[in-house]
């Protein structure tokens, strides 16, 4: 048995509320993440791409990817020293999960080129049902960012606090989550939009 650190559970406990509160690629809208998003666990984390199904085009182009959101400019924005993103691609959902170059620090960004407001709110209502229910998540909206967004904090063991962002712009879709300021994802978030 491999040993787990608290961040590191918390890590994985985070991530799988995340992606089910994303709901399925199969759901209405394409706009989550399925289960096995997390499958992919074992590869390394120099970029690895693992492809479930091509993505799908964004309304504006271009389907945003890990690689033009390099390390430097995703941890700049949120104060940490990541290294290079291993990436999954899920149909619509495309997740990046950028380990520490040094630390213990990750992060965790999905982009949904699918989503609308219903999409969105589903996937908002996920954070209160089911495991996001049991774990007693609340949610916040965050008035005048984007055309929608909402955010979680969540404290685990040994005081590690993790912070969700979920923004809505046109069809596209961004979460990210990791151990940062909503300012610093939301400065992160206003990159992200701007380049895609």
């Amino acid at each position: 048995m491999v040993p787990v650190s608290p961040r590191g559970l918390l890590g994985f406990v985070t991530v799988s509320v995340l992606l089910a509160a994303c709901g399925t690629a199969g759901s209405s809208g394409g706009s989550g993440a399925t289960a096995d998003g997390g499958s992919t666990a074992g590869q390394a984390s120099s970029g690895a791409r693992a492809e479930a199904s091509p993505p799908a085009q964004q309304a504006g182009g271009a389907v945003p990817n890990c690689a033009k959101f390099p390390p430097a400019m995703v941890g700049g924005a949120l104060g940490m020293k990541l290294a290079a993103p291993q990436e999954t691609v899920n149909g619509s959902v495309v997740l990046c999960r950028y380990g520490p170059a040094s630390g213990v620090k990750n992060a965790l960004i999905r982009f949904s080129t699918q989503s609308d407001a219903t999409t969105f709110a589903a996937g908002k209502k996920g954070f209160t049902t089911g495991m996001g229910a049991s774990m007693k998540l609340k949610i916040a909206d965050v008035p005048g960012f984007v055309d929608e967004a909402y955010t979680n904090t969540m404290t685990g063991g040994m005081g590690v606090k993790t912070t969700t962002l979920v923004a809505r712009s046109g069809s596209l879709e961004v979460l990210v989550s990791c151990d940062a300021t909503l300012a610093q994802e939301k400065a992160l978030l206003t990159e992200i939009f701007a380049a895609s």
